[in-house]
């Protein structure tokens, strides 16, 4: 019974640290790309009373705000550059065990529960759904 309650804690500890990390390289996406354009970027963090989460109002948990002037193909791409980290992110760990044998089991789950929240994050936020990047880039793809 202990067993399955320290499995159960591994597995959630695994994926909050997995989306957060996921978070963080997400939005330094943006801003790399941003930043490469001369757009200013800031990286913005919507820390709630109750920590990171979703809020309330619908804010994002982290955001890439930049200042400067960019054109529709400069957004694009930065706007590209979050999911496409989150999905080179699943790619480098399934590489990763696709070559490596692995004799730490609990290792190996570990790196596969990252890789799992790496494409979740890849599709939703690719995804053309309102407030997404997906979104974005499709309204983006019309103007242009």
């Amino acid at each position: 019974m202990i067993g399955k309650v320290v499995s159960v804690i591994l597995v959630a500890v695994c994926v909050f640290f997995g989306l957060l990390f996921n978070i963080v390289l997400h939005e330094a996406g943006h801003y790399a790309v941003a930043d490469y354009y001369g757009a200013e970027p800031k990286i913005v963090f919507n820390v709630t009373e109750s920590g990171f989460g979703f809020a309330l109002n619908g804010k994002p948990v982290a955001e890439t705000v930049y200042s400067a002037k960019t054109n529709y193909s400069q957004d694009f791409w930065i706007a590209l550059a979050g999911p496409a980290v989150n999905l080179a992110l699943f790619l480098s760990v399934v590489v990763f065990l696709s070559f490596v044998r692995m004799k730490n089991i609990t290792f190996k789950i570990m790196l596969q529960l990252f890789a799992a929240v790496s494409i979740l994050a890849f599709f939703l936020n690719a995804m053309p759904a309102s407030g997404t990047d997906g979104f974005m880039m499709l309204n983006l793809l019309k103007l242009h």
